[in-house]
């Protein structure tokens, strides 16, 4: 089964693993950044500010925290 480029839903999954898994935050947020052009839930929010407290960036996590 293919991934529908316009599931966001399906993408949010993906950056996901990529962060919890492979470990690789900065892949991750490009993903949801990509996702939250078109898209503006509050997850997406949640999500970037809990990669950004595994990165250290709390300033980052904090602003993040302000859009919700």
């Amino acid at each position: 089964m293919a991934l529908n480029p316009n599931d966001a839903y399906a993408k949010k999954g993906v950056a996901w693993i990529v962060f919890s898994h492979e470990k690789n935050p900065e892949e991750a947020l490009r993903i949801l950044n990509t996702i939250m052009s078109q898209h503006k839930a509050p997850d997406y929010y949640l999500l970037k500010a809990e990669i950004a407290e595994f990165m250290g960036k709390e300033q980052k996590k904090n602003k993040t925290f302000k859009r919700l």
